[in-house]
């Protein structure tokens, strides 16, 4: 710092001051993208959020990532919301936050799909009676396959016998029985992740 003039001579410098304020950026040039998890049940807990980040930014900006899963204008946290179920399915809203910037936030909708499964019933016989109908001694129980095998004890499909009939009331040999898929219902601990 110098000074001039006819008389500076006259003074000497103590100190300069002043004050400057940087203002934040702003976010309307950035923009924060989130992938969801949207995968088939598998037994096993996983990020609700796969993925995200802010682009747009000075290169090496930090931001300061929290997540909420009850409304933008909920309680945000840095715990990751988890889905393991089909009915862990929800909205998550991720937020970003720098100092330099300012905050943004979007929102995803994390899937846990279920399962497709299939059954079989056992072979069943009668003698020729004139009708397709079942008759006792024919079992409905439903073998299913593709179960996972922490789930394979308790889950169960079941239909009822008057729902399940012959392929048609003549004598045959082997033809797929008629069942009414409709009436066929899953049971156990997990039943809604299949």
């Amino acid at each position: 710092v110098s000074l001039s003039g006819n008389d500076h001579g006259n003074y000497v410098l103590g100190t300069v001051s002043g004050t400057g304020t940087i203002t934040p950026a702003g976010t309307d040039a950035l923009s924060l993208s989130a992938t969801r998890y949207n995968d088939q049940y598998d037994g096993a807990a996983h990020d609700a959020v796969t993925s995200y980040g802010v682009t747009g930014a000075l290169e090496g900006t930090e931001w300061d990532y929290t997540f909420s899963t009850d409304g933008e204008d909920g309680t945000f946290g840095e715990e990751m919301p988890k889905v393991t179920n089909v009915d862990d399915s929800t909205d998550v809203w991720v937020k970003a936050y720098n100092a330099n910037y300012g905050e943004l936030t979007f929102k995803v909708a994390a899937a846990v799909t279920p399962i497709t499964v299939d059954g079989t019933i056992a072979t069943v016989t009668k003698p020729y009676d004139g009708s397709a109908e079942l008759v006792e001694g024919n079992s409905t129980a439903i073998d299913l396959s593709g179960v996972l095998p922490q789930d394979d004890e308790t889950l169960a499909a079941s239909v009822s016998a008057e729902d399940v009939s012959y392929a048609r009331a003549e004598v045959h040999t082997g033809e797929a029985l008629v069942i009414d898929q409709s009436k066929v219902s899953l049971s156990g601990n997990d039943h809604g992740n299949y």
